[in-house]
């Protein structure tokens, strides 16, 4: 099992925490891959302020909206952010999940 990696970002939850990106390297049969996800933290943070158990349908469908056009998913069956990409691209989709994060943590509440 590949050993998973917390990086805390800059960018801040509703509490004034850092959010943070956990990175970890998967390997299959096309190879070696690194994974980045917020493990849930945005989406627990996001449903906290807005008082909710779950995200509504309009919810997802602005999330899905404002990953449009980046590598950056979100998965609705776990409530996760998530990403993959080569080992070389690593550095650089660490950044921009971190950008991600900002803009739907500033599009989103």
């Amino acid at each position: 099992m590949a050993e998973m990696i917390r990086i805390d970002t800059e960018v801040l939850d509703n509490t004034g925490e850092a959010v943070p990106l956990y990175v970890y390297q998967t390997i299959s049969l096309l190879g070696e891959k690194v994974a980045i996800t917020d493990g849930g933290y945005f989406i627990e943070d996001l449903l906290h302020a807005k008082g909710q158990s779950q995200l509504s349908e309009a919810d997802i469908k602005r999330i899905k909206q404002l990953l449009k056009g980046t590598p950056m998913t979100l998965d609705t069956r776990s409530q996760v952010l998530k990403l993959k990409c080569s080992v070389k691209q690593a550095d650089a989709n660490i950044a921009l999940a971190t950008k991600m994060l900002e803009r739907l943590q500033k599009e989103t509440n």
